[in-house]
């Protein structure tokens, strides 16, 4: 346990000796779990109801981020993405963060013309303590996608320039703006 059992008991909002009733000890719980600290938090009640009772929390703490080592990544700032995610060393380790730190990163890769990157995590326990871990995250960018060239088969009614000009994408040119990089969400709706 990284926490002490009085830090724990604040997190619940509760102190000995005062009347709680279920809605009490339900609140008391998801206080707890909105702290992020814990993957399971369970309310056990020994003695008799509408006497003294004993409360005891049992609780799965998460894992706390000693350190975020991140490599790979060239095309993105990663120290945004985690400060927006809250993916960062010395904050609980959250799968959600983890996930939603995944999907910016590989949005952001994707709007770069980078769409198919590969990510992959692991957890290192540290050998010394307890609930403790880095957690490393490895990126491999793989390679640019342009468009070279775009082209239309079976238009009757429009002729290719008409069509092209009204696309968001387009291929890659001379000229700065014509940058053809790939984007999968500008094509959906280019093809829409």
């Amino acid at each position: 346990v990284r926490q002490s059992d009085l830090t724990i008991i604040g997190l619940s909002g509760l102190a000995q000796g005062n009347e709680y009733n279920i809605k009490d000890l339900q609140r008391a719980v998801k206080r707890m779990f909105s702290s992020g600290q814990f993957n399971d938090v369970q309310v056990h009640v020994q003695g008799v109801i509408g006497g003294l009772v004993t409360l005891t929390f049992e609780v799965d703490e998460r894992a706390l981020m000693r350190n975020v080592i991140v490599q790979g990544v060239e095309h993105a700032d990663i120290g945004d993405i985690q400060e927006e995610t809250d993916l960062r060393p010395g904050r609980a380790f959250s799968p959600a963060a983890l996930q939603e730190t995944i999907r910016l990163l590989r949005d952001e890769l994707s709007s770069r013309g980078i769409p198919f990157s590969r990510i992959e995590y692991t957890e290192e326990p540290l050998a010394d303590r307890e609930k403790e871990i880095i957690l490393h995250i490895d990126v491999e960018e793989g390679n640019r996608i342009t468009i070279a060239e775009v082209t239309f088969e079976g238009n009757e009614v429009f002729d290719d320039d008409e069509l092209a000009g009204v696309m968001s994408l387009g291929s890659e040119g001379f000229w700065w703006w014509a940058d053809g990089r790939y984007d999968r969400d500008r094509l959906r709706a280019d093809i829409a």
